[in-house]
């Protein structure tokens, strides 16, 4: 089924071969939370970020603020790590191993867990 997006303070419409596409791009930034979007044999119009079938994907602004914000994290957790090797030479290698292996997974986690796909 084919879908259509009204962009807020634009006119005319863009349509979208099917829901998997429009999550694509609605994941991307292309599609912005506040547009209105329909199925094509539909006549009510609902925000982007209230439809049933782009609940989990998240725009990217979201998802880039997020990594930033775990990256800035991680540099900081290892700075610490780090000040305390110093200070403490026998928690150098237990801080470290800590860090090396658990930082990967909390860096690069998946999608929330919890919420149902829907497409």
């Amino acid at each position: 089924m084919r879908y259509l997006v009204k962009a807020q303070g634009e006119g005319g419409e863009l349509t979208f071969g099917s829901l998997a596409e429009l999550r694509t791009l609605y994941a991307q930034g292309f599609v912005a939370p506040e547009d209105l979007v329909r199925p094509e044999d539909s006549e009510r119009w609902v925000r982007a970020d209230r439809l049933s079938g782009l609940r989990g994907a998240e725009p990217r602004s979201t998802s880039e603020t997020r990594m930033a914000l775990r990256l800035g994290l991680a540099i900081a957790l290892s700075v610490v790590v780090g000040l305390l090797a110093l200070k403490y030479k026998g928690l150098a290698l237990a801080g470290l191993v800590l860090v090396a292996v658990a930082l990967p997974f909390w860096l690069f986690r998946g999608p929330a867990r919890g919420g149902r796909r829907q497409e």
